[in-house]
């Protein structure tokens, strides 16, 4: 409950407290951390959860690999995806996606998708989540061929309905500069202030 009001010194303070730590617990904090950008915290809890006999699991690495992508923090990221491996565990769609998605939202978009191109690599198929930030880079870059290649692979995934992919789509087409797809997207999709905010900002420029 602290850790999602964002309370992480009652967090800390509670979890001190517990006299039974189990991994749930940690992997709490140890998120709430890592996505407030607060590393050195987060990576001292990992320490210390070791110590003391509590073995990271794949949510206890990915929720580290999220925050650093999310605070634009790549090589951080891509390192611990080399430690999941290494730990005997493997990456899984969301600690790709995490990190795809935090170089889309950072700007990074060359990497975003040569880190798909990795996952693919990898055997690792997308998923909604995954569709939405390479659209994202998309848009970012201009790209409408590759914009729609991505559309046809939403289609056939069964992803064109979630309303994500959908706005996502639609700021592609948009920044690409094909407002009759976009439109089309848009007609077809569920309306959220999002994909109305895309819509309009496609018109206007």
């Amino acid at each position: 409950m602290y850790v999602k009001n964002d309370c992480l010194t009652s967090s800390q303070a509670f979890f001190d407290n517990m006299k039974n730590k189990n991994i749930v617990a940690w992997n709490s904090l140890i998120s709430g951390y890592s996505f407030k950008g607060h590393f050195d915290d987060a990576k001292r809890l990992l320490n210390r959860m070791k110590v003391e006999g509590i073995k990271p699991d794949l949510i206890t690495l990915n929720s580290l690999v999220a925050g650093y992508s999310m605070c634009g923090h790549t090589k951080e990221a891509l390192a611990l995806i080399h430690d999941i491996k290494i730990s005997g565990l493997t990456p899984n769609v969301v600690s790709w996606t995490a990190l795809i998605s935090g170089c889309s939202q950072n700007g990074y978009y060359t990497e975003s998708f040569e880190f798909f191109v990795q996952m693919q690599e990898e055997g690792i198929k997308p998923n909604s989540a995954t569709i939405s930030s390479l659209l994202r880079t998309c848009g970012g870059l201009s790209l409408l061929q590759k914009g729609k290649e991505i559309h046809c692979l939403s289609i056939r995934k069964g992803y064109i309905e979630d309303v994500y992919v959908a706005t996502a789509l639609i700021d592609t087409y948009s920044k690409s500069g094909d407002l009759e797809s976009a439109q089309e997207v848009f007609r077809s999709a569920e309306k959220t202030l999002a994909s109305w905010n895309c819509m309009i900002m496609g018109i206007c420029h």
